[in-house]
């Protein structure tokens, strides 16, 4: 347990310190080896890494392994990944993990909204949006 604490703290270094390539070799030859799944924080900011140094396939390569780890992610954590989908005009894979999300915030609801608008997908957004004033899906006000 010891050895996963300090990988996960090491990881957490890197990804607010390193460079992507560090962080990708770093985070597989620590935790593929290791039965444990991270924290949330520490995909969290991972994943926050990925959308800095615009790297797609990092983000989408590490929700894999969340969901092969059968890790489970707290609405923060459910929220950088919905926003690492946006940022990278993912937004089928976006609205997917939304429409998933056992809970969302109005950080998940305008992340979402956000992306259907400035990609100029108008109608996504406007239906997002009849669809929250219709009360289809809870939101969780924090």
């Amino acid at each position: 347990m010891i050895r996963t604490v300090y990988d996960t703290k090491l990881l957490r270094l890197v990804a607010l310190h390193g460079k992507a390539k560090t962080i990708t070799q770093c985070f597989y030859s620590t935790h593929f080896h290791h039965q444990d799944a991270l924290d949330s924080y520490s995909y969290a900011t991972m994943l926050q890494q990925a959308i800095q140094n615009r790297n797609p396939n990092s983000g989408k390569s590490l929700h894999c392994h969340i969901l092969k780890r059968g890790a489970r992610l707290d609405l923060f954590a459910q929220n950088v990944l919905l926003n690492t989908y946006v940022n990278f005009n993912s937004l089928e894979d976006a609205s997917k993990l939304f429409d998933e999300m056992p809970l969302i915030n109005t950080a998940s609801f305008v992340t979402l909204a956000h992306g259907f608008s400035s990609s100029g997908q108008f109608h996504h957004a406007l239906h997002l949006l009849l669809r929250y004033a219709s009360s289809q899906f809870q939101l969780l006000v924090s």
